[in-house]
């Protein structure tokens, strides 16, 4: 199961800084699509919650300004919400 979250970490990781970037509903897809692969292999929220985490933290820029960091952050939980939507 390990190697399963490193390659869909992966996979967030790049599919969240493309949200970020303003990817629109494309990006959204591919974070269902995630979500749907993540249930399937037996993951659960709480592990989306630390893929989540861990890609965010990789993606904001350490010299990003508060208001920056604030439409990240939203960019972010909508990704998160959408990935995690099979997963209730």
């Amino acid at each position: 199961m390990r190697e399963t979250m490193e390659k869909l970490e992966d996979q967030y990781t790049a599919a969240l800084r493309d949200s970020i970037a303003g990817m629109g509903e494309s990006s959204l897809q591919q974070a269902y699509e995630l979500g749907r692969r993540a249930l399937a292999d037996g993951l659960g929220v709480l592990d989306m919650a630390a893929m989540y985490h861990k890609a965010l933290a990789a993606g904001l820029p350490r010299d990003s300004t508060p208001e920056e960091t604030a439409l990240m952050l939203k960019a972010g939980a909508s990704f998160l919400r959408r990935a995690c939507r099979r997963l209730k």
